[in-house]
């Protein structure tokens, strides 16, 4: 187990791995105190992997600086008064195992060009997830791997959200009404929404937009079109207008 007795960062060149190989919780204790814990490779080469970890529910912000980190099965972040950060350029990945899927309740903040992976599994951001344009790059990095990434808490922001190389469905069930960056999505993914979103969405040949959402800002359609979703019907509101490219 691991304690912490102040704000504490973790460090690390290579990788660092908390956790059992049987999957057994691990404890990771702040004493009941609100302390931060930042994670900061020396090179975005570093991984910090947590398995089955057991934060103190009073651990208060996370804050990815470089690297990786990894959230694998039924791992526990903390207070959800304070948010997961995803810096730009650092990267996060969700990983299935031990028989559970991820399920974040932590408010998720992913700033311009920091990348969320989905690697394995059905796994879910449950609270607020905010996309940033705080360093200018714009685009917020969803790479949906395998099986499925499901948003369900409220999304919001003026990042540029890049569904990128993706293979995998992205789902956005929470209200994203005050999400104002834009959606872009590349070739190979599914995009379903489900709810409002506040901006428009721009999908690429050999991609496909699904749902029975509404999007309030302009939708310009070059891959698949699919209200409700494949064999299933229902209605898609392009709120602001749409082209279908040819």
């Amino acid at each position: 187990a691991i304690t912490l007795t102040g704000n504490t960062t973790f460090s690390y060149a290579t990788r660092w791995d908390l956790g059992f190989p049987t999957g057994a919780p691990f404890p990771l204790s702040t004493g009941g105190h609100p302390y931060n814990l930042t994670m900061n490779g020396t090179a975005n080469n570093s991984y910090f992997e947590w398995r089955e970890v057991q934060a103190d529910p009073s651990l208060a912000t996370i804050d990815i600086v470089a690297g990786y980190f990894g959230m694998v099965g039924f791992t526990t972040l903390g207070s959800t008064n304070f948010p997961l950060i995803i810096e730009s350029a650092a990267n996060m990945k969700f990983y299935f195992d031990d028989g559970s899927n991820v399920f974040i309740k932590k408010p998720v903040v992913l700033n311009d060009t920091g990348t969320i992976f989905n690697e394995t599994g059905s796994n879910t951001i449950a609270g607020p997830l905010v996309l940033t344009n705080s360093g200018g790059a714009q685009y917020c990095v969803l790479e949906i791997v395998a099986d499925s990434l499901t948003v369900s808490g409220p999304l919001s922001g003026n990042g540029i959200l890049w569904m990128k190389a993706s293979s995998a469905p992205l789902i956005i069930n929470g209200n994203a009404s005050a999400f104002t960056g834009g959606a872009l999505i590349y070739s190979g993914g599914t995009f379903t929404l489900n709810n409002i979103m506040g901006s428009g969405i721009t999908n690429q040949a050999g991609s496909a937009l699904t749902g029975t959402g509404a999007a309030n800002g302009y939708m310009d359609v070059s891959g698949a079109f699919i209200p409700g979703g494949s064999n299933v019907v229902g209605t898609f509101t392009a709120a602001a207008g749409l082209t279908l490219e040819s």
